[in-house]
């Protein structure tokens, strides 16, 4: 009988406390949160749902919320962007004199004539250049002064009357706001949230120097009394001609000689004369 008695004790301990290991009770098994499911078995149930928490079913996840993204303004424009996107991994253009080798992030401008900087080398060397390197992803544009474009510029070399000779491999750091160009696809992203007034999408062509191109679509903007037409190259999407007209003045920017995925990217690195 009392060997009954010490194991119902045991029994009625063990489904009502904890005990630490030391034998100690500490608190209840089934202290909230848990439930006690059978006589001396507890379970989480934080919902205070007399249900194990494991018994339940999983929720069903939220729905995501719907984003509705407005329609752009300029779908052309849009467009055009797509299509420069897929088709175009670098390009080629003179305005003026001046040669631009883009891709991605990196531009060459290979000057057609020398420009001057306002510092002499040295107190006393007049600082010439003839190629600017822009990286956009860091907003840096270092010149040079070249003496391969300073032969390209004048026709020869010649060591005695050169204006690079002694500027060979000297880097200028230049104002990168100043010197950053304005490059075609810039033109896409200015517009990119306006709505054109106009859009003429039939082929149309247009007379470059280096021959006739196939421009579609050519849009037009109205900005007061300002009116800037964009003439779209059919296989790239980047504008090749710009019209603006403000008042009574009249610019043309026209991207000559363009071509594109020519750029290498050799191209756009300085390449050490001296090596």
């Amino acid at each position: 009988m009392r060997v009954w008695l010490a194991f119902l004790v045991v029994f009625l301990v063990g489904c009502n406390a904890a005990q630490s290991p030391t034998g100690n009770v500490v608190a209840s098994a089934c202290e909230p949160p848990n439930y006690e499911y059978a006589a001396g078995d507890c379970c989480l149930d934080a919902d205070a749902d007399k249900v194990c928490d494991r018994d339940e079913p999983a929720p069903e996840p939220a729905p995501e919320p719907q984003v509705f993204e407005p329609a752009p303004a300029n779908q052309a424009i849009a467009d055009a962007i797509a299509k420069f996107n897929q088709n175009v991994s670098s390009y080629y253009f003179k305005i003026g004199k001046d040669e631009h080798f883009v891709r991605g992030k990196e531009v060459h401008i290979q000057l057609g004539t020398f420009r001057e900087l306002p510092f002499k080398v040295n107190g006393t060397i007049r600082t010439h250049i003839t190629d600017i390197f822009i990286d956009r992803s860091r907003s840096e544009a270092i010149a040079y002064c070249d003496p391969r474009t300073e032969e390209e510029i004048v026709g020869e070399f010649n060591a005695d009357r050169s204006k690079c000779i002694k500027l060979i491999d000297i880097p200028f750091t230049l104002d990168y706001q100043e010197y950053n160009p304005e490059l075609p696809e810039d033109w896409l992203h200015k517009y990119a949230n306006t709505a054109p007034a106009r859009v003429e999408d039939t082929d149309q062509f247009i007379k470059l120097p280096s021959g006739w191109k196939t421009v579609n679509p050519v849009l037009h903007f109205q900005e007061g009394d300002k009116t800037v037409i964009l003439r779209l190259d059919a296989k790239t999407g980047l504008p090749l001609k710009i019209e603006t007209t403000e008042g009574t003045l009249n610019k043309i920017t026209s991207f000559d000689f363009f071509v594109h995925n020519t750029v290498k990217p050799e191209q756009l690195v300085h390449k050490l004369f001296a090596r």
